[in-house]
């Protein structure tokens, strides 16, 4: 049971980061021909719209993607552990084991992976609602009052408010649980 509920919100949660991604990835593409038109209003309004859909995803989905992230993590830590540390002649059980670590990994990593490549995106996003003054210099005052006013705050996906999800954060959670299976199994050695 756990894992049906687990892997359904961990595929929403990718699902939603696809989207918002792909919008993103299209506003950028669009924005280069509404540069050439000297549209900035509809640009400014695109992204703050996308800006808005980013908010109200990170508010009501980076709760439940933390503990989603700690749980599997605690998993695959124990799978690990035990594959490591408790041989076993029973073939079955060591098969079970890796499931186990491979479903908990891919659920992981299609969680951080799709929120990486969004917010990956979204600081994409930013750089061209930055660079707006410079690439039309005769609505630079307003461009520049109107980025400071509604579009200097970015939304990227987080881990309950406290970790932005970026490729740092994924390798210090998979070099953690490495240390640890050291630590442990290092204690576990020197009791025996």
């Amino acid at each position: 049971m756990k894992y049906g509920i687990v892997g359904c919100f961990a595929s929403y949660y990718s699902c939603a980061c696809i989207c918002i991604k792909s919008c993103l990835t299209k506003f950028i593409l669009q924005s280069e021909t509404l540069i050439s038109q000297c549209d900035y209003q509809r640009i400014l309004s695109i992204h703050e719209d996308i800006s808005q859909v980013m908010a109200l995803a990170n508010e009501f989905l980076s709760y439940p993607a933390l503990i989603v992230v700690l749980c599997n993590m605690g998993a695959l830590f124990g799978f690990g552990y035990s594959v490591a540390f408790y041989s076993s002649s029973n073939i079955e059980t060591y098969f079970i084991l890796l499931y186990g670590m491979l479903q908990n990994g891919i659920t992981v990593l299609s969680l951080m992976i799709t929120a990486i490549g969004c917010n990956r995106a979204l600081n994409l996003a930013q750089e061209t609602i930055k660079s707006l003054p410079g690439w039309l210099p005769q609505h630079r005052k307003v461009l520049k009052m109107h980025i400071r006013q509604k579009h200097r705050k970015t939304f990227p996906l987080t881990l309950w408010n406290i970790y932005v999800i970026d490729e740092s954060l994924l390798i210090s959670a998979f070099g953690t649980l490495l240390t640890y299976g050291f630590l442990l199994g290092s204690i576990s050695i020197s009791n025996k």
